[in-house]
C-alpha cells in the first residue's frame, strides 16, 4: 500500500517511455504511456510524434517521461570487453574527449556496445522538452534499454529502424546498422508491439528501477533531473495538500466554532431570560412595597387621626341626623394587583339619613368651622319618604391638621 501512495505521489497515474530516432532519413518521436496495475503496466498507447517540438501537441503537458536518445548523433559500436569503462571507451572511439561527450556501455556476456553523444545535444533536446513542460525523468543512449526486453523476445533477430539486434541467451549479442528496415510486429507476452515502439517500450521499464546492465557517465545528471522532478511535484503536490488541509481544518474550526457559539447564545438567551425574570420580580417587589408602604400609611395616620375626627364629627351631630357609612380617606378605584392603589387623601366620606334638614344645614355649617376641616361638601340630599331624607357628604381635611 505504502508503495502504490509513494508511486502515486512521484508519478501519478501515467508512465510514458518515448525514443528520438531516425526514421528513413527523418528524426521521429515515439512513445508508450501506460497505467500501472497489481505492478504491471496495463492499458498500453503508442504515440508517435513528427518532431521533438511537437511533443505538447500531441500529449498533456507538465508529464513526465523516461527518453531514449538514439538519433543519428548517437554513434554506437561494440568491441570486447576491457577492464574498465575507460579503456573500453577508448578501445571503441580512441582519442574521445569525455567532457564532451556522454557515454553508456551496454555489457553482455561477450563484447560490450558502446553508444556515444555530444552532451550539448543532449542538453538541447532536455531543454527543449523542458519548455514543453514535459520533465525527463532519465534518459539513455541508443538502444541500451532494450535489454529488458531481451529475454521475451522470441526471435534471434530484432528488427529497429537503425539497428538489426542480435538476441542471444536472453542478452544482446551484436548491433549492427539497419539497411533495409521495415516495421515489424512482436508479440512480448500476448501484447502485439510495432518494431518502431520497442525501444520506448523499454523505457518504461526505468520507471521500475529495472537494470539493463549498463554503465555511463551522466548518472548525477540523471539523478538531478528525477531530483528537480520531485521538487516540483513536491511543490505542486504539497501546496494542493496544504490548501486541503488549511481547508478541512477551517471546516473542522468553523464546525466546533458554530456548535460553542450555539451553546453560548444558547446560554445567553438563557441568561436574558433569567434576568428579565429577575427584573420583574424586582418590579413587581417594588410594586409589593410601595402598595405596603401606603396601606401602613393609611393605617397609622387611620389610627392617629381617624378616632380623633369621627369624635369631633359625633359630638356636634344632631340627634335627628344618623350615619349608616363612614369612610376614611376611601379608595378611589377598587385594588388591582397590577395597578397602584389609589385613595382620597385628607378626606372623610360620610354616609346617611336626616329627620330635619334645618339640622342637617346647621351641621354642615358647624363642620365647617372646625379648625382641621378645608371643607365639606354635600354630594347628595334627597327624601327617602316624607319624614326622612338620605346624604352623603364629603369633609376634606388640612394637610397640616393637628389634635
Amino acid at each position: 500500500m505504502l508503495s502504490k501512495l509513494r508511486s502515486y505521489w512521484e508519478y501519478g497515474s501515467t508512465f510514458w517511455g518515448m525514443e528520438i530516432t531516425i526514421v528513413e532519413g527523418e528524426e521521429k518521436c515515439f512513445g508508450v504511456t501506460a497505467k500501472k496495475k497489481h505492478g504491471e503496466f496495463t492499458d498500453l498507447e503508442f504515440l508517435q510524434f513528427s518532431s521533438i517540438t511537437d511533443v505538447d501537441k500531441n500529449f498533456s503537458n507538465k508529464q513526465h517521461c523516461f527518453l531514449a536518445i538514439n538519433s543519428d548523433k548517437v554513434l554506437i559500436k561494440s568491441v570486447p570487453a576491457q577492464e574498465s569503462d575507460t579503456k573500453t571507451v577508448s578501445s571503441a572511439f580512441p582519442g574521445l574527449s569525455l567532457t564532451d561527450f556522454y557515454y553508456e556501455i551496454l555489457k553482455t556476456p561477450k563484447s560490450s556496445s558502446i553508444a556515444i553523444c555530444r552532451k550539448d545535444y543532449v542538453q538541447d533536446i532536455l531543454n527543449e522538452l523542458e519548455k514543453q513542460k514535459i520533465n525527463v525523468l532519465g534518459f539513455h543512449l541508443g538502444i541500451t534499454s532494450l535489454q529488458s526486453l531481451a529475454p521475451l523476445f522470441k526471435k534471434e533477430k530484432v528488427n529497429l529502424p537503425r539497428f538489426l539486434i542480435g538476441v542471444e541467451e536472453k542478452n544482446i549479442k551484436n548491433i549492427v546498422p539497419n539497411e533495409n528496415y521495415s516495421e515489424t510486429i512482436y508479440e512480448l507476452e500476448d501484447i502485439k508491439v510495432a518494431s518502431e515502439y520497442l525501444v520506448s517500450l523499454a523505457m518504461l521499464f526505468s520507471y521500475t528501477g529495472a537494470n539493463s546492465n549498463s554503465s555511463n557517465n551522466f548518472g548525477e545528471e540523471n539523478k538531478n533531473l528525477f531530483r528537480l522532478h520531485q521538487e516540483k511535484v513536491f511543490f505542486k503536490k504539497g501546496m494542493f495538500l496544504g490548501v486541503g488541509l488549511l481547508l478541512v481544518s477551517l471546516l473542522v474550526n468553523t464546525f466546533f466554532f458554530n456548535s460553542y457559539f450555539k451553546k453560548e447564545q444558547q446560554l445567553n438567551e438563557e441568561l436574558v431570560f433569567m434576568e428579565s425574570q429577575q427584573n420583574g420580580m424586582e418590579v413587581k417587589l417594588v410594586a409589593v412595597n410601595k402598595k405596603e408602604q401606603l396601606v401602613d400609611h393609611i393605617l397609622n395616620s387611620g389610627t392617629s387621626k381617624s378616632s380623633f375626627y369621627l369624635n369631633k364629627i359625633v359630638v356636634l351631630k344632631p340627634s335627628s341626623i344618623g350615619f349608616s357609612d363612614i369612610k376614611y380617606q376611601p379608595l378611589n378605584k377598587s385594588i388591582r394587583p397590577d395597578k397602584e392603589i389609589e385613595y382620597s387623601q385628607n378626606s372623610i366620606v360620610i354616609s346617611g339619613e336626616s329627620k330635619d334638614k334645618a339640622d342637617f344645614s346647621k351641621w354642615i355649617i358647624d363642620l365647617g368651622k372646625l379648625k382641621w376641616v378645608e371643607k365639606v361638601s354635600v354630594v347628595h340630599y334627597g327624601n327617602v319618604d316624607k319624614n326622612h331624607s338620605a346624604f352623603s357628604i364629603t369633609i376634606g381635611i388640612k394637610n397640616d391638621s393637628k389634635n
